[in-house]
């Protein structure tokens, strides 16, 4: 029978990096550059997914053994609801925001559009007919919900392949013509649009979280050092390749770097071969991730409390990230401070958003734990 499995430090840490990163990124400040370089033909979300697998694999068994399928596809549901929450909440309050604050529809129309122009876009939103930037992340988490379940069951009844080979017959379906750009463009209304990930591909890579993480808690997964070799120098040779240090006759990286909807193979690659250096690290350095530093602490808490914290961000990312950099374009402040006021006026809206954010999932924990301190009970939801 399936052990319930303790929280994975490892894991927190690595949502904790990739939402820190997000966030710098999503403030559009000079750390976006840096944060760009560091990668190859992938990009953050796409491991936001492979680690919400590894967690479904490594807690659900334990919970579908325990309690059943029918109490795990309830829970599944009420988690959906959760994430659709956490999703239109924002979305309404930035939407909202455009109507009622004077000259803040042409700071967030490129990435959100009109609403004002458009109202149906509320409906089609809550409907989750029209993400707009940034908002097309968390819809996917709401399929994922479901999926995970469904995953294990399958994986029980008919072993791992049988998933595996469903989940890449669907990515193959959705590469021709099934990306969510290409819906969104075959249905032609400004009402709908369907962001840039397709969940058809991305399934993928959440399958295969899940599946390893389960492995994961049957037996310790061995890495040698030859597959850990071989990913390293993947991985540099498409980051290379990406950033056109190596140059191939006929491939257009910039192309590949920005196509990320329907997750093409030479991305699938560049995810494989980081998801595997990533779990050399934990295999072979595990102190690295037992540290009491406050960077530990910090990265931790963002990773426990992911979610929330993820939900706050898309609201900070138009109203703090666009707006500042807007008027200081508009004002000419960029002038008058310089270069090196520049830097210092980025790092500062970059990182003082990330604290902000961190001092938020402290506030949110500390509330949880005290909420639990009150319920001997345990009634209390976990965050």
């Amino acid at each position: 029978m399936p052990i319930a499995q303790e929280r994975d430090i490892s894991l927190d840490l690595f949502r904790g990096v990739l939402i820190a990163a997000m966030v710098l990124a999503h403030m559009r400040g000079l750390t976006l550059e840096a944060i760009v370089t560091l990668h190859g033909f992938s990009s953050i979300p796409e491991y936001f997914y492979l680690i919400c697998g590894l967690v479904a694999g490594r807690t659900l068994p334990a919970a579908l053994a325990r309690q059943g399928v029918a109490a795990a596809f309830r829970k599944a549901r009420l988690r959906a609801l959760q994430v659709y929450a956490l999703h239109l909440g924002p979305l309404l309050l930035v939407a909202t925001a455009t109507l009622l604050i004077p000259g803040y529809m042409a700071i967030a129309e490129p990435a959100l559009g009109d609403f004002r122009e458009h109202p149906l876009r509320f409906l089609t939103a809550a409907l989750l007919l029209y993400q707009p930037g940034y908002f097309d992340i968390l819809p996917i988490f709401i399929l994922f919900a479901f999926l995970g379940p469904a995953v294990l069951v399958a994986k029980a009844r008919y072993g791992w392949a049988a998933p595996m080979a469903v989940s890449l017959l669907a990515w193959g379906v959705g590469q021709p013509g099934l990306s969510a750009e290409a819906l969104t463009a075959w249905i032609d209304r400004p009402e709908v649009k369907l962001g840039d990930f397709n969940p058809l591909a991305l399934q993928l890579v959440f399958v295969a979280g899940v599946l390893l993480g389960d492995a994961s808690v049957e037996r310790r997964l061995g890495l040698p050092w030859q597959a850990v070799a071989g990913a390293g120098a993947v991985w540099l040779v498409s980051a290379a390749v990406a950033h056109q240090w190596i140059l191939i006759p006929g491939f257009d990286a910039d192309v590949m770097r920005h196509a990320r909807g329907n997750l093409h193979p030479v991305r699938l690659i560049d995810i494989a071969a980081t998801a595997t250096l990533a779990w050399a690290s934990v295999r072979w350095l595990p102190r690295l991730f037992t540290l009491r530093t406050p960077l530990h602490a910090w990265l931790g808490l963002l990773g426990r409390e992911g979610l929330l914290v993820f939900a706050l961000h898309l609201a900070f990312t138009y109203w703090l990230g666009m707006r500042i950099w807007e008027l200081v374009e508009a004002s000419g402040a960029e002038a008058a401070i310089g270069p090196r006021g520049v830097v210092l006026a980025s790092l500062a809206i970059e990182f003082g958003a990330l604290f902000a954010l961190v001092g938020f999932a402290w506030i949110i924990e500390a509330a949880g734990r005290s909420r639990r301190l009150r319920d001997p009970s345990g009634a209390a939801a976990p965050a």
